[in-house]
């Protein structure tokens, strides 16, 4: 799993976004922020990033949710998941190529995928 984030990243652009951004939320945008649960910083120095929570992005009838690992893997609107983050500020990440990657059935088996991690308990080990 951590591999294929990294491998995501390097091929996304960033786009630096707070609360009041023009953000549009596009299926399979990888968001991350900086939480302000306890073990926030820890995970900041285990990953060296200056953010320590992230979640994939889907939009269901024009309302926008991360998927995210926090107690369970759970589906978040976009606008709590925001506000919990630090100052509300985020980053969204879309791959370069995501018009041409994220066909309509490549976009049906990533949220199948997340259907399928809801409700599992946080992997607090990172070894999924």
């Amino acid at each position: 799993m951590k591999q294929l984030i990294l491998i995501l990243m390097s091929l996304a652009s960033l786009q630096g976004c707070g609360k009041d951004s023009s953000y549009n939320p596009r299926n399979g945008d990888i968001v991350f922020h900086t939480s302000r649960s306890s073990q926030s910083r820890a995970i900041q120095i285990a990953t060296h990033s200056q953010y320590s929570h992230m979640g994939i992005v889907y939009v269901k009838d024009g309302k926008s949710h991360v998927f995210e690992a926090v107690e369970s893997v759970k589906s978040t609107p976009l606008p709590e998941w925001i506000a919990r983050g630090d100052g509300e500020h985020f980053v969204a990440k879309r791959l370069s190529n995501a018009s041409e990657i994220y066909t309509p059935e490549a976009l049906e088996r990533m949220l199948e995928a997340g259907r399928n991690m809801e409700g599992k308990g946080y992997d607090v080990y990172f070894e999924w």
